[in-house]
């Protein structure tokens, strides 16, 4: 059976309200490492790394078009 339309936006605001409480739980400590631990880090270098190689990529095809 599809869940209603007041069921299922109660299971939304629930996951919106946990995701919101983990971010205060994340801003709250100031050592982001004792929330964050290895993962956490591990995934910012991740991301730093792909914003680096797509303004990599930008770059270069920018200069060889012009």
């Amino acid at each position: 059976m599809l869940p209603t339309g007041d069921e299922r936006t109660e299971r939304g605001w629930q996951k919106e309200n946990t995701s919101r409480k983990k971010g205060e739980k994340l801003g709250r400590t100031a050592g982001v490492e004792v929330t964050v631990g290895h993962w956490g880090k591990l995934v910012v270098v991740v991301v730093v790394v792909v914003v680096v190689v797509v303004v990599a990529v930008v770059v270069v095809v920018v200069v060889e078009k012009y």
